[in-house]
């Protein structure tokens, strides 16, 4: 026996089967109930819940603006910039300061001596401080109070050059062959009498009369031979201090040059210098040598 059974069913629910799968497809339905709907409104509310652009507050055209302003130009923005108001075509670091290489607080650009040792003082322009005005800063020279307008070189030294150890804003007889004994104004020493007869006693620089009959020999010479200079040198022994056999020794000297003076020898031709105890030509370590030692001599030399 065959039986038939009917299923009365919603009309909604009949239409929601008919329009899924291949049907669905095929036709195109989209006819749903209201719980799809609900459904479609859930998800809508869930995408606006996680979307970032609906959390996040938009920033005012004006502030972004502001943000990025750069007043002085030098590449670094405002709110970056701990130097504000840079000189245009000034070089900066990335706090927006001028650099300043050598860090001697004078920036590179106004830095007219770049590389200036760290701890030297320098003037506006960044420069060393040159006190005797050589062109050599105080920190490179080892000549200071050099007089003006002489040529120095790297050290600041007065030009020798002939190699004389005499300077040559000083230096009578420029070139001078290497080696050779030159006196205080740089020309050749073609003599050295010791004058045996000019002797002192100990802390004296009084003449004998023997030193006076030597030095009247020595200003006959003088007269004869004018083209000839003379460099009167007084030397001590090693009795004493330094300091007081350096004034013995130019007393001395200046004793014998006065005496060549009164007999009318020109004092253009006289140099006067003290070497004190530093040239001795005896030991001091006995009288005899010692009385040697105190002592002038006549350096001879020939003006060109």
């Amino acid at each position: 026996m065959n039986y038939t059974y009917k299923l009365r069913l919603p009309v909604a629910f009949i239409i929601t089967i008919y329009c899924t799968g291949l049907s669905a497809l095929l036709w195109g339905c989209t006819t749903t109930g209201r719980g799809d709907a609900d459904s479609d409104r859930g998800l809508s509310a869930s995408k606006e819940q996680t979307s970032p652009a609906s959390s996040t507050t938009p920033i005012p055209q004006q502030q972004q603006t502001a943000t990025l302003l750069d007043d002085d130009n030098d590449g670094v923005v405002n709110n970056g910039d701990e130097c504000k108001n840079t000189p245009a075509d000034t070089i900066v670091d990335i706090k927006g300061c001028a650099l300043d290489t050598d860090g001697d607080t004078v920036a590179d650009s106004r830095d007219a001596c770049r590389g200036t040792p760290r701890g030297i003082k320098v003037d506006a322009r960044g420069c060393g401080f040159d006190d005797d005005h050589d062109g050599v800063p105080n920190y490179r020279d080892r000549c200071s109070n050099t007089i003006r307008d002489v040529s120095v070189d790297g050290n600041g030294c007065e030009w020798d050059t002939d190699n004389d150890g005499v300077v040559d804003s000083k230096d009578l007889c420029a070139g001078t062959p290497p080696g050779v004994l030159v006196e205080p104004m740089g020309c050749h020493v073609i003599e050295v009498v010791t004058l045996l007869g000019v002797h002192f006693k100990t802390g004296s620089d009084e003449l004998s009369a023997g030193a006076q009959r030597t030095l009247r020999g020595v200003a006959t010479t003088l007269r004869e031979h004018p083209r000839m200079r003379v460099e009167v040198a007084g030397h001590t022994d090693n009795t004493g201090s330094d300091a007081i056999n350096q004034q013995l020794s130019l007393s001395r000297a200046r004793v014998a040059t006065q005496f060549l003076v009164d007999l009318g020898i020109s004092s253009k031709v006289l140099t006067t210098r003290g070497y004190a105890a530093t040239q001795p030509v005896s030991t001091n370590d006995t009288q005899e040598g010692r009385s040697l030692n105190r002592r002038v001599e006549m350096r001879f030399v020939e003006i060109d």
